[in-house]
């Protein structure tokens, strides 16, 4: 062999390396397109997920508060018309009493 035929080999040999690596470069830059992909969407999936969680969690502490303003409410009408219901007890009483002293006077 002489040199240009060496030459001529070894720049086949450096093409078709040169080739090699820029096939094994755009298959590993889709792996890392697919993956990136894949990821996106695992990361908007759990994002959905969470935001439908703490929609949910929402929810129940809403209807947790309203339950417990509503006892509170029902609490407070039945400690206002008892108090009502004694006033009008004790006002009756005083009117009886009221009225006896009088019929007692005569």
């Amino acid at each position: 062999m002489d040199d240009v035929e060496t030459i001529k080999i070894i720049k086949e040999k450096e093409t078709s390396a040169d080739e090699e690596i820029e096939q094994f470069k755009q298959e590993q830059e889709k792996l890392v397109r697919e993956a990136m992909e894949k990821e996106s969407l695992d990361i908007e999936k759990t994002e959905g997920e969470l935001k439908s969680r703490y929609q949910e969690y929402l929810e129940s502490r809403r209807k947790e508060a309203e339950e417990k303003a509503a006892a509170i409410i029902e609490s407070a009408k039945e400690r206002s018309a008892s108090m009502n219901l004694s006033l009008k007890e004790s006002d009756l009483q005083k009117m009886l009493l009221d009225i006896i002293m009088q019929y007692l006077e005569e």
